[in-house]
């Protein structure tokens, strides 16, 4: 699966509103070696689902993944310090499509 292929399943859930990317795909979309992503959750049953989804993602992609709750992400602001932006507003089109 590609960048692009992976980029659109994750859209397609329907929790892709807590999915962040950041990292070195947001700085050069035509060199991306991995895809770091930041989820949030708000109860373990809830991160338990996504843990699962995205492992099975993780075989086609090298997925580097940091996991946290609401109030976790409010008390570090990784949001903010790591310039990680909300998936659903990132323009898939622009990525170079990369095996």
């Amino acid at each position: 699966m590609t960048v692009v292929g992976i980029l659109k399943v994750l859209k397609s859930y329907s929790y892709s509103d807590d999915i962040y990317l950041f990292g070195s795909i947001l700085k050069n979309k035509n060199v991306i070696y991995d895809i770091d992503l930041l989820i949030l959750y708000e109860s373990q049953d809830e991160l338990l689902k996504k843990k699962n989804d995205l492992n099975q993602l993780s075989v086609y992609y090298p997925l580097d993944i940091y996991y946290m709750s609401l109030d976790e992400e409010i008390e570090l602001d990784f949001i903010n310090k790591v310039g990680a932006v909300q998936l659903k507003d990132i323009k898939i089109g622009k990525f170079k499509d990369i095996k």
